[in-house]
């Protein structure tokens, strides 16, 4: 083969279609329909999305928000949906975590995810708070809404919008809410 040759196996999975654009509010919003399971011609960027995964959706089906760098564990962090700001999703929603190198990370309570269909707690004023820690909140409502996450290295978010609303899908639409980082208060 030529050293240029795109059909190489190394040439497939280093093709990169799209620069996604910048991140808002931590999080890549890519909404380009290319990277979405809609080709065309484009058979390399068809084969790329196979080399990567198993494939993906159109679009319109389902849109992937990803955090755009990874966490370091051992801290507590929380994702707080205000009142009528959940993912705007037709379908269902998720929250799945994955260590650094794109795989579950294993625990406990054998969760990967949160997703709307679980029974989830919401505060009085009806926002959403999403607690991703290494140890289990005291709080119940904190444990419902409990997504753990590895003491001892990276871990990174992939959310899910299953049948988005077109207001997610417009550029400058809906972003998700910034990962914060709870603070640690000693007193002494």
């Amino acid at each position: 083969m030529e050293p240029n040759d795109t059909t190489s196996p190394s040439s497939i999975r280093a093709y990169t279609p799209d620069t996604p654009p910048p991140p808002r509010a931590g999080w890549i919003l890519n909404r380009s329909p290319s990277v979405y399971g809609t080709y065309g011609i484009e058979y390399l960027q068809r084969a790329a999305v196979a080399a990567k995964v198993l494939g993906c959706n159109q679009l319109a089906d389902a849109y992937y928000p990803i955090l755009a760098s990874n966490v370091r564990g051992g801290g507590t962090h929380t994702l707080r949906f205000a009142r009528g700001e959940l993912p705007p999703a037709g379908a269902f929603w998720s929250l799945t975590l994955y260590d650094s190198n794109g795989h579950p990370v294993p625990n406990g309570i054998d969760r990967a995810a949160i997703s709307s269909w679980m029974d989830l707690s919401y505060e009085s004023d009806g926002a959403l708070q999403i607690v991703l820690a290494p140890s289990e909140p005291k709080n119940k409502g904190e444990r419902n809404n409990w997504l753990p996450t590895p003491a001892d290295r990276e871990w990174n978010l992939v959310m899910r919008l299953y049948v988005p609303s077109e207001g997610a899908l417009q550029q400058g639409g809906w972003v998700p809410p910034l990962l914060r980082q709870k603070k640690r208060f000693f007193f002494f």
